[in-house]
């Protein structure tokens, strides 16, 4: 397995292989599923139980971390129930665990001497993904009536997507705050967080001819 490696930065004269480092890493997991296919109600429930671990020498101090991509429980709920012939309503609901994330330990700044002489700051990272976002879950519920309308197939429906407006963060990231003190202006680090798409209605008609 590759990895990049710490604070990796392509340089033209060097080659691509060099912003890389070697190591190994294991998965393993349980999944179940259960499909429910007659009747007025369908539908479906999965859960997968699993741990992604890697092991590099360069990385985290040769220390076993977690990737971003481990998520330890992810669980899908998908339920549709035909009302009557013309008219059902759907349901989906999914629940995983947040995927892994660094967070600085400290920060330095330096001075790009010889070029601007620009104070630029940098993080320390002790661990690699030793911090998880918060747990990823939505609602989604939809509801569709068929009919016909100058003999042609015709649809309406409406859809609500993330209905209890889950605000699930995508990403954190570190940005600066300069505050000015009576020496010097400091340099607070700030945590923002970057979140998916909020709840969205969304209501149509389709015909078909």
């Amino acid at each position: 397995l590759y990895e990049f490696k710490n604070a990796a930065q392509a340089k033209k004269d060097e080659p691509i292989e060099s912003l890389f480092t070697k190591g190994d890493g294991e998965a393993y997991g349980i999944e179940f599923f259960l499909n429910k296919r007659e009747g007025d109600f369908s539908g479906w429930i999965g859960y997968t139980l699993s741990w992604t671990r890697r092991l590099f020498e360069e990385l985290n101090n040769g220390v076993i971390f977690y990737p971003r991509y481990d998520r330890r429980h992810d669980i899908s709920v998908a339920v549709t129930y035909n009302a009557t012939e013309n008219l059902s309503f759907g349901l989906t609901w999914a629940y995983a665990t947040g995927q892994g994330f660094s967070l600085p330990s400290g920060q330095y700044e330096f001075q790009r001497v010889g070029f601007d002489n620009s104070t630029n700051l940098q993080f320390n990272y002790a661990q690699r993904n030793d911090f998880r976002l918060p747990a990823y879950h939505k609602l989604d519920v939809s509801g569709n009536y068929k009919f016909t309308w100058l003999s042609l197939p015709c649809e309406v429906y409406l859809s609500l997507f993330n209905l209890y407006n889950r605000k699930n963060a995508f990403a954190y990231y570190v940005t600066s705050d300069e505050t000015a003190t009576s020496n010097s202006a400091y340099t607070s680090p700030q945590i923002k967080r970057i979140t998916l798409f909020p709840f969205i209605p969304t209501i149509g008609f389709n015909v078909k001819f």
